[in-house]
């Protein structure tokens, strides 16, 4: 029986540094998995912008940016007995000396090549036509989002301050595979912006939907959930709160959205030293019902401050009920002021 963990960050992948690390590499050839495969053990330390810069300085530098271990958690897909359920796992990236992206999952270093990279820029992905409903693949996949490709996303001039990844990785020779989110990025002391006028975020958010019982095919049962995203966060009492309105919703890959009823809340939370948060994701009895989600069923959602001045927000979503297991991400930028 063979597994497969889709890796979800329904906590934010709050980045820390470590340099690109050593350890006993092994050599693969083709574009499969790729060049160097190392065990490494990753540090924790985090990463702000008063000293990194935005992520065209961090580009240049090649720092790794590493999801703490303790805010990741994932979903397992058993394709034998067709059940998701949660677990967790590690990310971390960086930009390596020949300009390509160095992947790092549960420890594991994957070096992506040009030859990787699809033919519209939109990602790296070792094998072009994968089998979804079926673990015999080498699988590995890199893709930013946020309305980048990977041009933009490594480019040294990239004046953002965090960015989304959507990772994967399948190998026929392991028992797993893994596929998330991962929000990384240069954080926000929030000491240096305790105080300040409240303030508000405009953006968007992303929610995956899979079946607990009777998954099939990722291409066929995956819904995809989209939303315009509005935050608040108010600096003297170190809190944050947001929602998510306008949904649309595909049911399949290539199908063409519809309108969702309702709306989900993102319940008012506090923000620590680190400019990190998390709480409960609250969906209305619209959107539960559209599903056929029990009152209770809610989520959870987990991010941070970016920027110098808390210039962007973001992170991610997970939701978990008896029909289904559910992550996402979010990011939003700060409005100008009044």
């Amino acid at each position: 029986m063979k597994n497969l963990y889709f890796t979800l960050c329904s906590s934010i992948a709050l980045l820390s540094a470590c340099s690109s690390g050593s350890g006993t590499d092994t050599t693969q050839s083709g574009n499969k998995l790729n060049n160097q495969v190392s065990q490494q053990q990753l540090t924790t330390t985090h990463v702000f912008a008063n000293d990194a810069g935005n992520m065209g300085d961090i580009n240049t530098a090649g720092t790794t940016l590493t999801a703490q271990t303790g805010l990741v958690s994932g979903m397992a897909l058993d394709y034998d007995a067709h059940k998701t359920s949660t677990e967790t796992a590690t990310f971390a990236i960086s930009k390596g000396a020949d300009g390509e992206a160095v992947m790092i999952v549960d420890g594991v270093t994957y070096n992506f090549v040009s030859g990787d990279r699809l033919s519209d820029g939109s990602g790296y992905n070792t094998t072009k036509n994968p089998d979804f409903n079926k673990l015999t693949d080498d699988l590995i996949y890199l893709t930013p989002y946020g309305g980048e490709n990977l041009a933009s996303a490594l480019d040294a001039n990239n004046s953002n301050y965090l960015q989304v990844w959507e990772y994967g990785v399948d190998s026929p020779d392991a028992t797993v595979a893994k596929h998330g989110f991962a929000v990384v990025g240069a954080q926000t002391a929030f000491a240096d912006v305790a105080g300040n006028a409240a303030a508000t975020y405009s953006g968007s958010a992303e929610l995956k939907l899979v079946p607990v019982n009777g998954y099939s095919t990722q291409v066929l049962r995956e819904i995809l959930v989209r939303g315009e995203l509005g935050m608040s966060v108010d600096f003297l009492s170190e809190s944050i709160s947001g929602n998510l309105n306008s949904l649309s919703y595909t049911n399949g890959v290539g199908t063409s959205p519809s309108d969702l009823s309702g709306t989900v809340s993102l319940d008012a939370t506090d923000i620590n030293a680190n400019g990190e948060f998390a709480g409960v994701m609250s969906p209305d009895q619209a959107f539960q019902q559209q599903f056929g989600l029990d009152a209770e069923d809610k989520g959870s959602y987990s991010g941070g401050l970016f920027g110098p001045e808390a210039n962007q927000i973001g992170g991610t979503m997970g939701l978990t009920s008896s029909k289904f297991t559910g992550y996402g991400y979010f990011t939003a930028d700060k409005d100008p002021a009044k």
